[in-house]
């Protein structure tokens, strides 16, 4: 895996020369505004750039939203993605991964977790937004892809931290550039509960499904949960915690809610992909926090801001990982 800051994406190879793009060759394409760790700019305005369904698998993750203006460029994204398929008649299959989110389902605050097939829904625009693209995928998928050569899934995460996120009105990108500055972070709702995942283990995941929608056509327009177990769902007081713990001086101020209508319990299920994929989180919730808090500590407190060293952390973190779980 490799950062290729020119296109702004993060680039997996499946094999052979670093950078070839052959067949079994992975890319996950995100908005302009993410992965920018020279100069830690986070925003940006766009569509995802560069969709090439011909590199044989996409993995296509949503945008960022603005939550509190709701702003949201979703279906444009989604829209141009699909005329792509569509008019380009490409000889090769595409097989491709839509990445939308957990906060698709119409939430009743329920502990048992929402399945794949629970009602979608939003009362929020963020929320909403993000289930006007699963429905937007199903409708497109079974009018014009259902028996097509193609292949496509959607992946609905949880919440997910680690190093590189400079997006606005995220939790620990947002507690991190306030600690750099030495500023209290404002937090909306501290007793809401999320469930956290590091980035590393649901490129895992993803990465798994792209693999197993290549082997099993049964799997062909379905959707898969990706969250930890039940006992690493936690509120977010617990995070603001663990990053005090792991950068001494971060605070933190309890603002009004302004957001009408934000849940404080989001659980998936996610017996599915268990089953299907043998994928789980193993980190647990303190320790991706660790590692995240890590990755960005070295950012800000590396004067030279040197890429080499903040690159080999990044590899380092995750072939540690890889170690740890024998994967």
């Amino acid at each position: 895996r490799r950062l290729n800051r020119n296109r702004d994406r993060v680039v997996a190879d499946g094999g052979g020369d670093d950078g070839a793009r052959g067949r079994g060759g992975l890319r996950t394409h995100r908005g302009r505004h993410d992965k920018r760790a020279r100069d830690g700019q986070g925003e940006g305005e766009g569509e995802p750039q560069g969709i090439r369904p011909d590199d044989g698998i996409v993995v296509h993750e949503r945008k960022s939203a603005a939550r509190l203006t709701g702003r949201n460029h979703e279906m444009r994204a989604g829209r141009r993605f699909y005329q792509r398929l569509k008019y380009r008649k490409q000889k090769k299959k595409c097989h491709c991964v839509i990445i939308t989110s957990d906060k698709c389902y119409k939430n009743f605050e329920k502990i048992k977790g929402y399945k794949e097939d629970d009602i979608l829904g939003g009362i929020d625009p963020y929320s909403a937004s993000k289930a006007a693209t699963e429905i937007a995928f199903k409708s497109y998928f079974d009018c014009f892809l259902k028996d097509t050569k193609h292949r496509l899934v959607t992946a609905r995460a949880g919440n997910v931290i680690g190093g590189g996120d400079w997006s606005q009105n995220r939790i620990i990108p947002d507690c991190v550039r306030a600690k750099s500055k030495n500023k209290k972070v404002k937090i909306r709702n501290p007793k809401a509960s999320r469930p956290w995942q590091h980035v590393i283990e649901i490129i895992n995941g993803y990465l798994k499904l792209a693999k197993k929608l290549n082997s099993n056509i049964k799997i062909n327009g379905q959707s898969f949960n990706f969250g930890p177990k039940n006992s690493e769902i936690v509120a977010v007081n617990n995070i603001l915690k663990n990053i005090s713990i792991n950068w001494p001086g971060f605070k933190w101020v309890k603002i009004g809610n302004i957001i009408k209508n934000e849940t404080d319990l989001l659980v998936l299920n996610t017996n599915k992909v268990n089953k299907i994929l043998n994928w789980k989180t193993r980190l647990k919730v303190d320790f991706a926090v660790k590692l995240t808090i890590e990755w960005y500590r070295e950012f800000y407190e590396n004067k030279k801001k040197n890429l080499t060293f903040i690159t080999n952390l990044t590899k380092n973190q995750i072939l540690d990982y890889h170690k740890k779980f024998k994967i």
